[in-house]
């Protein structure tokens, strides 16, 4: 499973590891790889690196009579001082004390057990171009969920503009997180467009006449919130994995789309890396709003 590669490769590269070599090696942006690290180990690259660094100089420490101005260099230290700070903080000891002491803090190598429910997929293949809107969310992944649905409720006039320019059965919902790492991500609430022409004028008329939508607009409010829409390809054959339940609470999304993430070698698909995944909300009427359904859409090639 890619996670455990990852940690294989991270082992034999510990002392020598650069972010850049990484992705290349992995042919992933190296912040797919960061938000994978973390979904499985709940810690981040940086943070599991330093500590097996530091477990492999304690070893030395102890076990050798190397200096130790030699072990913080090989363990990537510019200097004695910065390594025993470093040293010190994480064993509670200093490498003179570890020395003497015959003591030190060890973190082994870790192995993921990679075992998950399978989930069912259809590949389907897109020819569209999306338009939406975004947002950068700062924050840990746990708090994620949440931020998700402030955005959707903040976006809601935006949304209900999107229903208004398009056909009933041409209306889809997206959110792309190709940017998504552990410490921020991109959310695009888009929709599929049709070959028309827009006439703000008759569409204002529609919200204020229409029982179905919740706002009314002003024709140049709504041209202004189309023009501000970006534009995204995303035409190709995708793998396209479904929630298991329709009821599908936001906070089970991480979980969701871990489980396709980490595991996608396991259905021997090879991953398209020239497109954006995306993740498909389905979802329902205002008046029962957590009823819906995700689909999480991988691009591989055929």
């Amino acid at each position: 499973m890619l996670i455990n590669e990852i940690l294989d490769y991270i082992e034999i590269n510990l002392f020598e590891f650069d972010y850049n070599s990484f992705s290349k090696f992995f042919n992933y942006n190296k912040y797919t790889l960061m938000k994978i690290f973390f979904a499985s180990t709940n810690i981040t690259i940086g943070e599991y690196i330093r500590s097996r660094r530091l477990s492999e100089a304690g070893k030395r420490i102890v076990n050798s009579n190397s200096k130790i101005l030699e072990i913080a260099l090989d363990c990537g230290y510019n200097s004695a001082e910065s390594f025993s700070k470093a040293y010190e903080s994480f064993n509670n000891i200093t490498p003179s004390q570890s020395r003497k002491l015959k003591k030190f803090k060890f973190i082994e190598p870790l192995h993921i057990n990679t075992s998950f429910p399978v989930l069912d997929y259809k590949k389907k293949f897109i020819d569209t171009v999306l338009i939406g809107f975004s947002k950068i969310f700062n924050g840990k992944p746990e708090k994620r969920s949440d931020n998700d649905e402030k955005f959707f409720i903040s976006t809601r006039k935006k949304q209900e503009a999107l229903r208004l320019i398009r056909e009933p059965e041409n209306v889809d919902w997206w959110e792309i997180i190709y940017f998504f790492n552990e410490y921020k991500y991109k959310v695009i609430c888009s929709v599929k467009p049709s070959n028309i022409k827009y006439n703000y004028k008759q569409l204002a008329e529609i919200s204020k006449n229409n029982n179905k939508f919740d706002f009314s607009f002003f024709p140049s409010e709504l041209s202004d919130i189309i023009r501000k829409f970006k534009k995204y390809s995303i035409n190709g054959l995708y793998a396209v994995f479904k929630s298991d339940e329709e009821k599908f609470p936001m906070k089970q999304l991480n979980n969701f789309t871990k489980n396709v993430y980490l595991n996608l070698d396991y259905y021997d698909l090879k991953r398209d890396k020239t497109r954006f995944e995306l993740l498909k909300i389905h979802w329902s009427g205002k008046e029962n709003i957590n009823s819906r359904y995700l689909e999480i859409y991988i691009p591989i090639k055929n």
